[in-house]
């Protein structure tokens, strides 16, 4: 795959993308060597070209591998690069994730403080882009953050926000769901 990426036009981005690709396949298979290994080519390829946005995205990858590797230190110090990127490009729709992700390193160390702080910021910004999916994701872990705070009424309100999105989000699968069958009896019909 990499040989035939290689052939066509824009050939490093290709490649990086393959190995980033590769590397999320590993990472979703909790082979956390392998999924370090690609993102590390990845990342090369994309540092080399200066595909800054890419890097961003490799490196919040490589963060949450080692999230998941308990190894916070590199999570958060590949969140916050992919954070100074996402600044640096102006990337209104990519930092809120990176955000996210440095709240949930800090979460897993028990620091709520900090967690809270950066959950807040991502929360923020994607209601700015009314991205619901990720607002959902990003209330749940707000409501665990309160409850870990103490913080009942807080978590409450941002549980019962999370049931609401994720009940939109079912709703609306459900209607995509019914407008393809309507669409594909037409079809049939013709």
């Amino acid at each position: 795959l990499i040989e035939i990426c290689s052939r066509y036009k824009n050939p490093d981005h290709n490649v990086g993308s393959v190995y980033k690709w590769i590397g999320i396949v590993y990472k979703d298979n909790n082979d956390y060597s392998n999924a370090l290994s690609s993102f590390e080519k990845s990342l090369h390829i994309f540092d080399s070209t200066k595909n800054k946005y890419e890097v961003k995205k490799v490196l919040d990858e490589m963060g949450s591998v080692y999230s998941k590797r308990g190894d916070f230190e590199k999570a958060i110090e590949c969140h916050n690069r992919a954070v100074k990127i996402a600044d640096s490009l102006k990337l209104e729709d990519g930092k809120p994730w990176s955000l996210h992700l440095l709240a949930l390193d800090y979460y897993a160390q028990k620091n709520y403080k900090t967690a809270k702080e950066f959950n807040d910021q991502s929360l923020i910004a994607l209601k700015k882009q009314l991205d619901i999916k990720s607002i959902s994701e990003v209330e749940l872990l707000a409501s665990q953050i309160d409850s870990a705070r103490g913080d009942g009424n807080g978590a409450y309100a941002h549980y019962k926000e999370y049931i609401s999105l994720r009940q939109k989000l079912k709703g609306d699968e459900i209607r995509k769901e019914a407008q393809k069958e309507r669409f594909q009896n037409t079809l049939d019909k013709q």
